[in-house]
């Protein structure tokens, strides 16, 4: 019925739109009230200022302001009701109409076949990584519109990984790659844009050297009077600069998970001003998640909206997330421990792949743990200082 349209609607609807301070709107995003509905009936002033942490004022301002537009709705629905009871006849004739407005509006989910689906996967360009039994590993690359996570312990090559797919991003079309723009996240200040600089440097002179050893095209041999495709390659790389790559990395530095959440609530807004941004690195998602949680259940929250916040974000934009987790100690029984990732079971739910990296008889591997189209698989790869590279053992 009308009613629980009408509540429905204010269930979603989103906090920012209601007029409080900056501030405050901060606050409530921080600690997990994104809409309306994630505020509880019986919810009181104090227990708010707690989950907040604001003055009892301000919660008491806040509850008042929700809920009196709530108790408005509420008056119209019964007088819509009295009005409604008073002429049955126009009761269901309001009704249908109803229905049929609601129908009409789920005419706004649009289907799809698989068979478009399996189309527009097969025309997303992964993000190469440099190392082929990486690429081959995950099917070509990163891919677009999903998250992936990359998980490990210090010093394995998490950030190192970011600055490569950062750096690999602005592959030109020319070359089967997106020619994208990275938004990079940085919670742990480890960023060093000289390294940026030298990956890309690398990345310049590993498609020249890519392009000049590449064989003829027999078509372009056919057809000498037009602009072959290997001179349109090595028009595209003499025209790329080091310049220009670094000016499609947007670096944001955030010092706690209240700067961390707000950016990513921001985040398809800047996406929108933004073209073509085909990649959003966050390194690392747990750095401000494992300290100064008392509330455990509030951390979850949060989580849990920031998680479908980057989900909606990977889909409606065909952009690839990749996440840097670190790992903790499980203890299994006594004197048996293992590494896991960081965040809990329920937060693994949240990323498509997840990449385990870690260290086996002095050599880094990295092994493919989730997946939904390929196997687990596990394979070496070494960091120089060109980037990211393929293990290659002597004989």
């Amino acid at each position: 019925g009308r009613s629980s349209n009408l509540t429905m609607f204010k269930s979603t609807r989103d906090i920012t739109s209601f007029p409080f301070p900056q501030t405050l709107k901060n606050q409530l995003l921080a600690s997990g009230f994104t809409t309306v509905g994630d505020f509880d009936k019986d919810l009181r002033p104090i227990e708010l200022s707690k989950y907040v942490k604001c003055s009892h004022e301000d919660a008491l301002y806040i509850l008042q302001t929700i809920r009196g537009e709530n108790n408005e709705n509420n008056k119209n629905v019964n007088n819509n009701n009295e009005n409604q009871e008073n002429n049955k006849t126009a009761n269901i004739s309001m009704n249908n109409h109803n229905n049929n407005k609601n129908i009409n509006n789920f005419t706004k989910f649009n289907a799809k076949s698989a068979l478009e689906l399996f189309h527009e996967e097969r025309e997303q360009i992964p993000i190469i990584t440099f190392s082929q039994g990486i690429d081959d590993m995950l099917g070509g690359g990163v891919p677009l519109g999903k998250i992936t996570e990359i998980c490990g312990v210090p010093g394995i090559g998490k950030t190192q990984f970011a600055l490569q797919l950062a750096v690999n991003v602005n592959l030109p079309l020319e070359l089967g790659g997106n020619n994208g723009k990275c938004i990079y996240i940085d919670t742990e200040g480890s960023v060093v844009p000289e390294r940026i600089e030298e990956i890309a440097q690398s990345f310049l002179h590993h498609l020249q050297t890519v392009v000049n050893n590449k064989e003829p095209d027999e078509s372009d041999l056919e057809n000498s009077e037009s602009e072959s495709n290997d001179e349109v390659e090595k028009s595209v790389i003499d025209e790329l600069k080091v310049e220009n790559i670094l000016q499609n990395i947007y670096y944001y530095r955030v010092h706690d998970y209240i700067e961390q959440i707000a950016l990513i609530n921001l985040l398809p807004r800047i996406v929108n001003n933004l073209e073509n941004v085909r990649l959003i690195i966050i390194d690392s998602i747990t750095f401000h998640f494992r300290h100064d949680f008392d509330d455990m259940a509030q951390r979850t929250r949060l989580l849990n909206s920031m998680a479908q916040k980057l989900l909606e974000i990977s889909e409606i934009y065909q952009t690839a997330i990749v996440l840097m987790n670190q790992v903790t100690t499980k203890v299994e029984q006594v004197g048996v421990s293992s590494l896991i990732p960081a965040l809990g079971q329920s937060w693994g739910h949240t990323c498509t792949l997840r990449i385990i990296l870690f260290w086996k008889n002095n050599q880094r591997h990295a092994y493919l743990q989730k997946s939904p189209s390929h196997k687990e698989c596990t394979v070496s790869y070494q960091i120089t200082s060109d980037g990211i590279r393929d293990l290659v053992l002597e004989d």
